[in-house]
């Protein structure tokens, strides 16, 4: 080990040990950490795989993520840059980042561009990501690869989505990935947003010590705005241009809800098998207060964009942590985040999402190279925990993002409690079981037992249907 000699302190010393030493600390330094306390990878030191060039296909939608063109005075786009050429000198290989369209619109054509490449064997992609709602269908017909089987992959890192492995794993096999080699895990971390300025104002709690204390729930939210609505243009109507306690964006904004109250689509049996685990008392109760939460309260309003909460005219928002950068930039209010809201006070922790957001990496079957790939898709990873996303979330989410001293401290719990299902990773697979809170609430539709009667045999046969496509094609 390392030996180095510092002055007695008492912080916390993460991956080190530390002994005393007349007077003085002797902190012996864990190999497996870095000079910053962030864990290393177990790629070995001489890997060379001779220049091996490794293609990934990204959405031209999230083709920012990937931006290794050139350096600018940008310092989250001058860590990917570096983050890439570190890759490409470490294990000797070349990464080469395509894209081509892949929004919801043109999933189709996304989908068959990579089927066609799989089926001439042309090898243009090594690698494909995309959104959960758009590429793991590929997994039909053995386009992919099962990632468990590889060398240089280790899925229980801090890099990788925590849980994902073991959530999302089919049949022990795991075709598509997810954690810091992308910023969207980041940036799509849903929570809620809350303007400081008009709180104080409204005689309306902080919420910070509320949080802290475990009593950030739905219900808390709906008392703390109950007298926040006001008829800001005079027309006695309620409508776009007045004040109100919350807002949320669109559609896909109500399904991290369900997430934050700790209703799972589906929970793993005792054979690591999904069933359905959403026709509960509980998930029924959540239905009808978020239906009437959302419904049947003027303090609330659906279907407002960004410009009411950076205008000073909304309490509360549904938010993500990628929005901090637009807050700061319009908003002469001081703001904050809060995690989603819990159930209730006897939910142990907070939970959060990135839902419609997520994005996922896997490797097509066709790849004549998966030493090369997986090494470079590990230590893009790897490097992007220790480099890329400190310097977004510690040095643009935190400061240059952030106008509040407790914001730090508060990413961090958000991002803690951060989740994982596989009904949702798969859900458009599943009878689009991914959607359906979001579906009953966008409807106003409480009868959640009805629901869950008339989707629940299909959803059934669906899950069977991937579980007996991956045994037969991926022997």
């Amino acid at each position: 080990m390392m030996l180095s000699v510092v002055a007695c302190a008492s912080k916390d010393t993460g991956g080190k040990d530390s002994k005393e030493n007349d007077g003085e600390e002797i902190i012996e330094t864990d190999p497996a950490y870095d000079e910053n306390v962030f864990e290393q990878d177990g790629l070995e030191d001489a890997l060379d795989f001779k220049q091996q060039q490794v293609t990934i296909l990204w959405t031209q939608e999230y083709a920012r993520y990937c931006d290794d063109i050139e350096e600018t005075n940008d310092i989250v786009n001058d860590a990917l840059y570096k983050r890439d050429r570190r890759v490409e000198e470490r294990i000797n290989v070349k990464i080469n980042n395509v894209s081509i369209p892949g929004n919801w619109n043109v999933q189709e054509e996304f989908r068959k561009t990579v089927m066609s490449s799989v089926q001439a064997k042309d090898g243009a992609y090594d690698v494909v990501t995309g959104l959960y709602s758009i590429v793991p269908s590929l997994i039909y017909d053995g386009y992919m690869t099962d990632m468990m089987e590889l060398d240089y992959f280790d899925f229980d890192k801090p890099w990788w989505m925590k849980g994902f492995k073991d959530e999302c794993a089919i049949d022990g096999k795991l075709f598509w990935v997810s954690g810091d080699i992308s910023l969207l895990s980041i940036e799509s971390i849903w929570c809620t947003a809350y303007n400081k300025n008009l709180l104080a104002e409204l005689n309306i709690e902080d919420p910070v010590d509320v949080i802290y204390n475990g009593g950030w729930t739905i219900d808390y939210l709906t008392e703390s705005i109950k007298n926040a609505y006001a008829d800001k243009n005079g027309n006695s109507e309620v409508d776009d241009d007045d004040q109100f306690g919350y807002t949320v964006q669109d559609g896909p904004e109500l399904m991290p809800y369900a997430d934050g109250c700790g209703i799972k689509l589906t929970t793993m049996d005792e054979d690591n098998y999904p069933q359905l685990s959403i026709n509960t008392e509980k998930a029924a109760d959540f239905v009808t207060k978020m239906v009437d939460f959302l419904w049947k309260n003027k303090n609330v309003k659906f279907g407002l964009g960004l410009k009411p909460f950076t205008e000073g005219r909304v309490c509360f928002q549904m938010s993500q942590f990628g929005r901090a950068k637009t807050y700061t930039k319009e908003m002469d209010d001081a703001f904050g985040f809060a995690p989603l809201p819990k159930w209730d006070e006897e939910q142990e922790n907070y939970i959060s999402s990135v839902c419609d957001s997520l994005q996922l990496f896997g490797i097509l079957s066709v790849c004549d190279h998966m030493d090369a790939v997986a090494a470079a898709m590990e230590a893009m990873a790897s490097e992007s925990y220790r480099r890329v996303s400190p310097v977004y979330y510690e040095e643009a989410l935190k400061i240059k993002y952030s106008k509040t001293d407790d914001a730090g401290k508060m990413f961090d719990l958000i991002r803690s409690s951060l989740t994982v299902n596989f009904g949702f990773v798969y859900g458009v697979m599943l009878n689009s079981l991914n959607f359906q809170f979001r579906f009953s609430l966008d409807s106003k539709n409480s009868n959640w037992a009805s629901t869950c009667k008339s989707n629940e045999r299909a959803t059934t046969v669906a899950i069977d249907k991937l579980y007996k496509t991956v045994q037969e094609d991926y022997k």
